[in-house]
């Protein structure tokens, strides 16, 4: 009997007394469990003999390995943790809180939304210091105390007129009372700038602007540095033409505080001095021997006459203006109003001795006749004319002469009326027969007639 073992892994046959499969390397099954080793009987060979049958001695299967799983019981999801009750003395509190907190909440919105909101902020831009306030949630017409000054709301806007100390300089605190409520406002001041009041009004003119600044600060205008001195006081200046009326120039300006750039955009106007002539005109004929002089001025201004200080009577200035014999006479009036450019204005007068000769120098278009006046005014404004005429109606007034005066011959239903405008004063009569001489100006329009004018530049007695 001979005992076969083979691996279970790989078929292949253990060697004697082995412990590992010399192909797979599995381990060889220990005596206990080899399966039973088959008898082999074998008889002696002979002719005719069947074959040898081998018998098992035993039938058991292999062992095999299994893995048996046990079942595995799904867990309950933990219960929650009971909620612990809220006594309801202590839910009322709470509760009684949180209303407290809405409550809070929504005044405050609606403070913000209704209540009066007053901001402050300082304009140098026109190189005069105005304080410029923004109010919200009030009234127009509702009425704002600041700086001394009480001035009404206009759109939420109240614009305020600030003398030159007014502001410094770094922060500044302002109180306002609007409706009232007085505010405290704060008021953050990069820099002052201020127009020169007196270059500006000198001859020749100039543009001057005084900056103050922080001690310490760098200033430039236009990108040219601007020397400060220890109290950040700078100047800048430059010339103008004096032939402007109006002078008008932009300035940059920026300003380095604690390492900060600040930039403003500065414009200045500079119009010229309030001055309306009355008398007399320029180019004045006349036989006498002193003429008036009557001129409006602002009441701020001061005037003088050919150097000479005029008084100023709430915004009036007279003068007589002396015409010692026949000749030519010229006279200045300077006019000089706080942050305005000096006005002048020069007045020539003539003296005659005998106006009606002097009037027969005067030259008129001979082919404007009084249809023509009255038809085409306006395309003949300046033009010379000359007519004779009867006096309806004088007024005298701020040393001037309104005539009324009806031309002479007319065929018109109207009456042929005529407006004259005479530089000084007349003495003459209802009806008197007069020559107007002068040029012709804008006529006069009303829904009943349309009367011609003229300035007279001369006004005699017509014979008869």
């Amino acid at each position: 009997m001979v005992e076969s073992l083979r691996c279970a892994g790989c078929g292949a046959e253990f060697s004697e007394g082995a412990r590992f499969c010399g192909v797979c390397g599995q381990t060889a099954p220990s005596a206990s469990s080899r399966p039973a080793a088959a008898t082999i009987l074998q008889s002696p060979p002979s002719l005719g003999a069947p074959p040898a049958r081998v018998v098992p001695v035993s039938t058991r299967p292999r062992a095999e390995a299994r893995i048996l799983e046990a079942p595995v019981t799904p867990k309950a999801p933990p219960k929650p943790a009971p909620t612990p009750s809220i006594p309801d003395s202590q839910r009322r509190i709470i509760l009684g809180f949180a209303a407290f907190f809405v409550l809070l909440g929504i005044g405050v919105a609606g403070y913000e939304l209704f209540a009066v909101h007053v901001e402050a902020a300082p304009d140098f831009t026109h190189g005069e210091p105005r304080l410029e306030l923004t109010i919200r949630n009030v009234d127009d017409g509702a009425m704002v105390e600041v700086l001394g000054q009480s001035l009404p709301v206009r759109e939420g806007h109240v614009s305020v007129a600030m003398r030159d100390d007014a502001l410094v300089p770094g922060r500044n605190t302002i109180h306002a009372i609007v409706d009232e409520a007085e505010y405290s406002l704060r008021v953050d001041v990069p820099i002052v700038v201020l127009l020169d009041a007196p270059a500006i009004a000198a001859e020749p003119p100039r543009i001057a602007l005084s900056l103050r600044a922080v001690p310490g600060d760098t200033v430039t205008v236009d990108g040219r540095p601007v020397r400060l001195d220890a109290n950040g006081l700078g100047h800048v200046s430059e010339p103008t033409d004096a032939s402007d009326r109006v002078v008008e120039r932009a300035f940059t300006i920026a300003v380095e505080h604690d390492g900060d750039a600040i930039e403003r955009r500065v414009h200045i106007r500079v119009d010229p001095s309030a001055l309306a002539v009355i008398q007399p005109p320029s180019m004045l004929v006349t036989d006498r021997a002193s003429v008036e002089l009557d001129a409006r001025i602002a009441t701020a201004a001061t005037a003088t006459l050919d150097g000479r200080p005029l008084e100023n009577v709430a915004g009036r200035i007279h003068a007589s203006l002396g015409l010692v014999s026949p000749g030519d006479f010229r006279f200045r009036l300077d006019v000089v109003e706080p942050g305005k450019r000096r006005r002048t204005e020069t007045f020539l007068v003539r003296r005659v001795a005998i106006l009606d000769q002097a009037a027969q120098s005067f030259v008129a278009d001979p082919s404007l006749d009084y249809a023509a006046l009255r038809d085409r005014s306006d395309a003949i404004l300046g033009r010379p004319v000359s007519f004779v005429g009867r006096v309806v109606q004088l007024r005298i007034e701020s040393g001037r002469s309104f005539v009324n005066v009806a031309v002479v011959p007319c065929d018109a239903v109207d009456g042929c009326p005529l407006r004259v405008e005479y530089p000084t004063t007349t003495n003459f009569h209802v009806d008197e027969l007069i020559r107007v001489r002068g040029v012709v100006t804008t006529p006069t329009r009303t829904a009943a007639v349309v009367a011609p004018r003229v300035l007279a530049s001369f006004l005699t007695p017509e014979p008869r």
